[in-house]
Parts: structure tokens; C-alpha cells; sequence
């Protein structure tokens, strides 16, 4: 049922008798129909109200006007729909699905899937033979895998049982004495003593010579520097070479064998002094020759071959395709030659003091070979530029393999001749030179000249004007000033 309500608190005021009257009606509709009359008014028999306000109709004819066109005034809206369209980035991608058609017409069961089991979707590529790079990027998951092997706690009981001293007493079998006496007698026995006994022997004789049980490191930390003594054993001279007149007082700078001839080894000299020193008798150390030796083992005494260079050698090498050339480095750092081509059928002789000593027997006295006897000197033919050469004493020097060679411009090149025409020099200015005994291109050729000290002219057309075809100097790590290379090596690599 309606209720309707009016909160105006006077009994005499028409719309509140009216209302009143509307508390019969079960419902509004009821009431709008039983009550209100459509012909007096809005209310009823009362039909007063709502009467003054009747309107007079509105009789005016409006005339249609068809709208005219307006120029196009942007306001933005044509960007929004731009962004809304779709527009096709790239060729529309053809995919082709297969199926065998046994398949064709089974039945098919869908079954709903989880989303969470993380199988939820179809992988879909593409097949197209036009489109050969396409790649299907995963996207980035964040996965944790525990490697850890499960702990488990386990324990075993195991009986104790007390310790007790327990022995056993047994008799060794043996045989009897006929089983002996036939053994002893048998050949078979004496066939693997006889087998056996040389091999004991030698190794009774190896126990004798020589303790298997010795510790050597023991030995070697035993404070016995004595000559002679009992722990000097392991290492002993072999030969001494030993020159009265030429290397006395002097120090030995380095050595170098002989690449063909076995037996024959090159030493240089130079004077026991120190910077100080050498400065203070400068000029009786620019007197004294400096010299590199050739000795051989079958003359200990006096050396084969002297050969003779500006300034105390530092090093020097043997060229190992041509043994006749020697090259080396003095004190001041310039570069020398050699070529002792005219001497090398003295160095071959293998026994000269035996041949010498026949020799004497069978000439008359006072009818001696000399030239057997003094020793030859040979003069260097070759030296480098003092401007262009080391501002130090060279330190190391090494010819270049036969089958490499390096041109002006660095770069490492085959040597078809197979010949060692290009050697490397470091010295303690901190740089490394690369130098070539070649005659430059258009060198003109040397014509016939009196020669008393009986030079070679080999590398005539190189002294006092050679020049390293390569200066690399060695830089520190920090920048700040050079290196001074004492020894250098060089490997190849193949590939």
C-alpha cells in the first residue's frame, strides 16, 4: 500500500485535505484514476487549481533552411583518429597448416587448461621461404633451479665386540730330503742359475760403482766449495783455454761456437775495469787490442785464429748458413763484420799439435814452418756508422733465420735464397736494430786497390756507412723513458 506524507502542519490548507483524502487508495494509480478528472482540471471536483495556468498554443510555421558549408577548421580530432586506425607495418605473413588425412574427420576432445602449468598457448612460426631470417625471441622468465643433492640422516648399530689377544703357531711345510737332494740335482735348476748369474754379477758391479740409495739433494746442500774435494765429483773441468799474451787480465764476454766444426769455440775479451776506470785510462785502453779468440780442443794452448775489432766485443755470433762470417757488437756500440773465408782450412785441421810435432821431427833444425806455428790475425772488414749505430754497448746479437726476411718497412717476408743476410742487435739505449749485409741497389763495384793489411773486400761497400734498415725503440710501460734489453729470443709460430 502508498503512503504518502505532507509536512505541513495546517489542517486548512487545501493541499493537505487533499492528501488526506488520498490515504484510501490502495495504490497512485488508483488514486490518479478515481480521483483526478482529465476535463476540469488537474484535481478532481475541486478542479480550481491548476486552471489559471493554461498557456495559449504556439500557431507560428517555421520555414526549413538547409544548413550551408563551412570551411574545415582543425581542432586536433583528425590526429586521434589517425592513431585509432590500423595501419600494415610489414607483409601480412601466410601460414600453412598440415594434417594427415587419416586424421581428417576424428573425432576431437577440447579439454579446458590451466593457465598457471605454463603450457597455455600454441607456438606458431613461420614457414614462408621468402622470409629465411625470421627468429622467434622468448621472452625473459625468471627461473630458480636448486642443484642440491637431498640430505639425509641415516645411522647403523653395529655390534661391539671386546678386543682379545688371540695367536696362532703353525709349521712351515718343507720338503723332504729326497725332494731336496732331486731338485738340487735337476737340470732345470742349473739352467736358471746359469741364465741368472751374469745379470747379479753386472748388478753387484752397479751397486759398486755407483749407490742407487744416494740422495743428491743432500749432497748438493752440503757447504763444500773446496777444488778437489770429495763432493766436487759431479762436476769437473773438461779443458782450459789460456792465452799469456792476449787474455790475460782479462774478463770474458761472451762465447760462441763454431755452427759446422766440432771442437772449435770463439771467445771475446774485454778489459776488468769500471766505467770510472775505463775513463780515467782511456787512452791506454785505445791502445790494447780487443780480440775474439778461436780455440780448438786439440790445442788448448795457443788459439787457431785471432781476430781483431775497434772496441771490446759484447757479443758476437757465427752466421749459421755461412760460418766464415762473424758479426759483432763492441762497448760503443757500432756493429762489426769478419770474413775469415782464408782461414778456414786452419780451423779444420782437427789435430794440429800432432801435426805440428810430426812436422818438427822430420825437418832439419832452423828449417821450421812458421806459418804453422804463429797464429793468424784477421782484421775486421766492416763496420757501421758510429752515428747510426747504438749509443750503448750492444748487449745481445742474433742473425735472422735463413727463411725470413724483414724489409724497411717491417714486414716479415720469405727468404727464397735461403741465406742469412739479416741480423738483430739490442743495446742499452733502449733500442732493438735490424741491419742487412747486403749491398744496397746501384752500389758500384769496387776496383782492385793495394791492400797491405790483407782485408777482405766482402763488405767494403759497408764499412763506415752502414745503417740499420729498422730502429724499434722499447718504451716503458708508464710512458716515461726506455728499456735497456740485455738478451732477446725469437719463436715462430706456424698459422
Amino acid at each position: 500500500m502508498s503512503l504518502l506524507t505532507h509536512t505541513d502542519s495546517g489542517e486548512d490548507d487545501e493541499l493537505f485535505q487533499t492528501m488526506k483524502r488520498l490515504y484510501q487508495f490502495p495504490t497512485n494509480d488508483a488514486a490518479w484514476e478515481t480521483y483526478i478528472d482529465p476535463d476540469q482540471g488537474e484535481y478532481g471536483d475541486d478542479g480550481d487549481s491548476g486552471a489559471g495556468d493554461d498557456e495559449p498554443e504556439d500557431l507560428t510555421v517555421y520555414e526549413y533552411k538547409p544548413p550551408e558549408s563551412k570551411p574545415w577548421e582543425s581542432l586536433g580530432s583528425e590526429l586521434e583518429i589517425d592513431d585509432r586506425i590500423v595501419k600494415q607495418s610489414r607483409e601480412l605473413v601466410t601460414m600453412k597448416v598440415k594434417r594427415q588425412r587419416k586424421f581428417f574427420g576424428a573425432p576431437v576432445e577440447l579439454k579446458d587448461r590451466s593457465s598457471s602449468d605454463g603450457r597455455a598457448f600454441v607456438d606458431c612460426t613461420s614457414t614462408s621461404a621468402e622470409e629465411k631470417n625470421f627468429q622467434l625471441f622468448r621472452d625473459e622468465m625468471e627461473q630458480g633451479v636448486q642443484a642440491v643433492k637431498t640430505f639425509v640422516t641415516e645411522s647403523a648399530q653395529t655390534d661391539w665386540r671386546f678386543p682379545t689377544n688371540a695367536a696362532t703357531q703353525y709349521e712351515p711345510r718343507e720338503f723332504d730330503e729326497e725332494t731336496k737332494k732331486s731338485h738340487m740335482q735337476s737340470e732345470l735348476l742349473q739352467t736358471v742359475v746359469d741364465t741368472a748369474a751374469p745379470r747379479f754379477d753386472l748388478g753387484l758391479q752397479h751397486n759398486e760403482v755407483l749407490n742407487a740409495f744416494t740422495d743428491d739433494w743432500e749432497d748438493l746442500a752440503v757447504e763444500d766449495t773446496t777444488f778437489g774435494s770429495k763432493h766436487d765429483s759431479y762436476l769437473k773441468e773438461y779443458q782450459s783455454f789460456t792465452d799469456l799474451k792476449n787474455s790475460k787480465n782479462k774478463t770474458v764476454t761472451c762465447i760462441d761456437w763454431h755452427p759446422t766444426l766440432k771442437g772449435v769455440v770463439a771467445v771475446s775479451y774485454g778489459e776488468r775495469c769500471t766505467l770510472e776506470e775505463r775513463v780515467e785510462n782511456l787512452s791506454k785502453i785505445q791502445v790494447t787490442p780487443s780480440l775474439i779468440l778461436i780455440w780448438s780442443f786439440s790445442d788448448p794452448i795457443q788459439p787457431q785464429l785471432i781476430l781483431e775489432a775497434p772496441d771490446d766485443i759484447c757479443s758476437f755470433r757465427f752466421n749459421p748458413t755461412d760460418p766464415s762470417l762473424v758479426a759483432g757488437g763492441c762497448i760503443n756500440g757500432q756493429v762489426v763484420l769478419w770474413d775469415i773465408s782464408q782461414n778456414e782450412e786452419r780451423l779444420k785441421r782437427s789435430k794440429r799439435a800432432k801435426i805440428t810435432k810430426a812436422n818438427t821431427m822430420n825437418t832439419l833444425p832452423g828449417y821450421i814452418d812458421e806459418s804453422s806455428i804463429v797464429t793468424p790475425v784477421v782484421n775486421y772488414c766492416a763496420v757501421s756508422s758510429i752515428d747510426q749505430s747504438h749509443k750503448n754497448w750492444v748487449t745481445d746479437l742474433q742473425w735472422v733465420p735463413d727463411h725470413i726476411d724483414i724489409n724497411r718497412q717491417g714486414q716479415v717476408l720469405e727468404n727464397h735464397k735461403a741465406s742469412c743476410v739479416e741480423l738483430v742487435t739490442s743495446g742499452c739505449d733502449g733500442h732493438v736494430m735490424f741491419w742487412d749485409i747486403r749491398a744496397p741497389k746501384g752500389t758500384a763495384v769496387l776496383k782492385a786497390h793495394e791492400n797491405p793489411l790483407k782485408v777482405p773486400n766482402t763488405f767494403k761497400y759497408l764499412d763506415l756507412m752502414w745503417k740499420p734498415i729498422m730502429r724499434i725503440p722499447i718504451h716503458r710501460t708508464d710512458g716515461h723513458g726506455e728499456h735497456s734489453p740485455f738478451v732477446f729470443s725469437y719463436c715462430e709460430t706456424q698459422g
